[in-house]
């Protein structure tokens, strides 16, 4: 009997702690559900200025009504360090010195103290046949790549592109590896013959670009 009953006794131990390593399982699972399958992902609004020169856009950005519908993050990228320190601060903006380009590393970049520091990585720009101008080495970015790594789909992404020439390759690139997608607006400064660039391809690029599904609007800063 003795035996009998210290049987039946360590079967409903077993019992017991079979059920409580079921409940903990049940608990860590529901627990990763609730955490991590039902909660949205939060979406990000981002305005991002490549070629953001002084800052002039941010304060036009920030004096348009849609940039109070939204908690807006802003970017602001330039190439040219010496404009660095001009380019307006604040808890919402980050500021980049780097040269929007096609692919990561090191890039030439030319500019004229007498264009109010404008430059551009193409020697056919005027600022590089000016009698002060002046080459450096900056530090470049694969812009689409950037984008990839630093933002999702989900994110509204809204983009002003200003960068002296270099707009087209930057932009053709995005569109054959995809990366134009993360984009949901784009305004953007064409300069023919920079880049190498004709109206026609230009034109075509457009095309593409809006047929990627994104708003797209051509115009001078």
């Amino acid at each position: 009997m003795t035996i009998i009953f210290s049987i039946k006794k360590f079967s409903v131990l077993q019992k017991k702690v079979m059920y409580y390593y079921t409940f903990i399982l049940i608990l860590i699972s529901s627990f990763a559900f609730i955490n991590g399958c039902t909660k949205p992902e939060q979406k990000r609004y981002v305005y991002i200025i490549g070629g953001a020169h002084k800052g002039e856009r941010i304060y036009h950005f920030k004096a348009n009504k849609i940039y109070h519908s939204h908690p807006w993050e802003i970017l602001a990228i330039e190439a040219n360090p010496y404009l660095i320190d001009k380019i307006p601060k604040a808890s919402d903006t980050i500021v980049l010195n780097k040269a929007i380009w096609i692919k990561n590393g090191k890039i030439k970049f030319y500019f004229s103290s007498q264009e109010d520091n404008f430059g551009s990585v193409y020697e056919k720009h005027p600022v590089k046949i000016a009698k002060d101008s002046v080459l450096i080495l900056i530090d470049s970015i694969d812009f689409g790549e950037w984008l990839q790594k630093n933002f999702t789909l989900n994110d509204y992404i809204f983009v002003t592109l200003d960068i002296e020439g270099a707009e087209y390759e930057v932009l053709n690139k995005m569109v054959k590896d995809n990366t134009i997608k993360y984009i949901d607006y784009l305004f953007v400064e064409f300069h023919p013959g920079i880049g190498g660039q004709s109206e026609k391809k230009i034109n075509e690029l457009l095309q593409k670009i809006k047929k990627a599904n994104v708003q797209v609007k051509r115009g001078e800063m």
